[in-house]
């Protein structure tokens, strides 16, 4: 059954969705920002998207730089954009009447509870993951390897008719999390990112990134760190009422691996070492945006659960003085999720998903 779809960025995760929306019969518009339209550009000047690695073929999307026309297009939007653009998204949508769209952010980080403060939406879903480890350069996109399964979690409880929509816009089986703050709080990528590329810092700086970042930069010290912030993560949850996959669990789960440890995967995952995609620089997203947008709300989750964080704390100092940051405080990031002020009942209700005062989760 064909669906329409609009993809709401041209990144690596845009273009390799809308690759395998197209391949599967779906139509898919593909909107950019007119001050991000490189690769839109490459795609309309070639005549289509080609995608290459473990999934081939060749499509052309309709592609458009007006919000609008995405919206119209289609009730289903894949929101595929950096966490830093979130907010100025949520703004620009703020405009349109979306009450019959279902907005599926991918990956979340807690792209939900802030949507829902300015959006009034039929759904706000998030993923915690992409469905793909994809690189989009020009009109191709290199699909290095698919998702075997995804978490996912609505704002507000679906019906099974509804998570049966959304689940047709994906090749794996989506495992449904209590709660957006859950979801947000399995997203492997805080754990997989920030501290090897800061325990790599002169070797990124040195060589430009010539490394295979999983198989050389995550050895079993780096390894032995990350696990240190990942136990965080995990007591973090558990303060919340949450029982989480750990790091290990998550990364053999989505790529059908039993590695024993986290340097286990990494040096064995044929996805990550198909090609040397260690950052060339440390203004990576793998610090500016994992450690803002998804360590800092852990830290302040942790920090209103009573939880003691030595290694997130760590890792989001050094980075702010490698780069001389000034984050948000944790009211100002608990503020805009509409979490600050809450006491820990209410608090530990929201991230469990359990009904509020008024019988809903929170923000629906």
């Amino acid at each position: 059954m064909q669906t329409s779809v609009s993809i709401l960025g041209t990144g690596h995760v845009g273009c390799a969705i809308a690759a395998d929306l197209a391949s599967r019969g779906h139509a898919v518009v593909l909107y950019a920002h007119p001050s991000h339209r490189r690769t839109m550009d490459s795609i309309d000047a070639a005549g289509g998207l080609t995608a290459t690695g473990v999934m081939q073929n060749q499509c052309r999307p309709v592609t458009t730089t007006d919000l609008g026309t995405a919206l119209r297009h289609a009730e289903l939007l894949i929101i595929a954009l950096p966490a830093y653009a979130h907010d100025a998204l949520i703004e620009a949508l703020s405009a349109y009447a979306l009450d019959r769209h279902y907005l599926i952010c991918i990956t979340g980080n807690f792209f939900a509870l802030a949507a829902s403060r300015q959006l009034k939406t039929a759904a706000l879903v998030e993923t915690s993951t992409s469905p793909f480890s994809a690189r989009v350069s020009g009109h191709t996109v290199f699909v290095k390897g698919i998702k075997k399964m995804m978490y996912a979690a609505s704002l507000a409880p679906m019906s099974k008719a509804r998570r049966a929509q959304v689940q047709r816009l994906f090749r794996q089986p989506l495992h449904w999390l209590p709660s957006v703050v859950a979801n947000s709080l399995a997203c492997a990528t805080g754990v997989m990112h920030p501290v090897p590329a800061l325990m790599n810092a002169g070797r990124i700086e040195s060589t430009r990134g010539d490394f295979y970042f999983y198989r050389e930069g995550m050895t079993p010290g780096v390894a032995k760190v990350m696990r240190a912030l990942d136990d965080e993560r995990l007591r973090i949850g558990a303060a919340l009422g949450l029982e989480l996959p750990s790091a290990l669990q998550l990364m053999n789960g989505y790529y059908g691996r039993d590695a024993a440890t986290l340097s286990d995967f990494a040096y064995g995952s044929r996805e990550h070492n198909s090609a040397k995609s260690a950052p060339e620089t440390l203004t990576h997203r793998y610090l500016m945006q994992d450690v803002p947008h998804v360590l800092l709300p852990w830290q302040a989750l942790g920090h209103a659960a009573g939880v003691a964080t030595p290694i997130l704390d760590a890792v989001i100092q050094l980075t702010t003085t490698l780069h001389t940051l000034t984050l948000p405080s944790h009211g100002s990031v608990l503020e805009r999720l509409g979490l600050a002020g809450l006491d820990s009942a209410r608090l530990r209700a929201i991230v469990q998903g359990l009904p509020g005062p008024s019988g809903l989760p929170h923000g629906r």
